[in-house]
C-alpha cells in the first residue's frame, strides 16, 4: 500500500463515515423526540455519540498528519 492509498482510505472513514454517522445520529435523536419526553437518553443514540468522539479524537488527527506528511513527501520527491 502507498502512502496516497493509505491517505485516501483514512479519507474515506474520516470525511464520509463522519458525515453519514452524523446523519444517523441526527435521525435518531428526531425519532427519539417524537416517541419519547426529550429529556431521556436514547442508549443507541449515546453509542453512536461515543463512536463520533471516538473517530474526532483520534482518526481525523491521524488523517490530518498524513495528509500534511503526503504533501512533504511529494514536494522533497519533485526536488530529488
Amino acid at each position: 500500500m502507498t502512502e496516497r492509498t493509505y491517505k485516501k482510505d483514512i479519507e474515506v472513514i474520516a470525511d464520509n463515515f463522519h458525515r453519514e454517522l452524523m446523519l444517523v445520529i441526527s435521525q435518531q435523536n428526531e425519532i427519539h423526540l417524537t416517541i419519547e419526553e426529550e429529556s431521556s437518553i436514547n442508549p443507541e443514540n449515546e453509542s453512536l455519540i461515543n463512536l463520533e468522539s471516538l473517530l474526532c479524537t483520534h482518526l481525523i488527527p491521524i488523517y490530518k498528519f498524513h495528509l500534511n506528511f503526503l504533501r512533504q513527501l511529494e514536494q522533497r520527491i519533485s526536488i530529488w
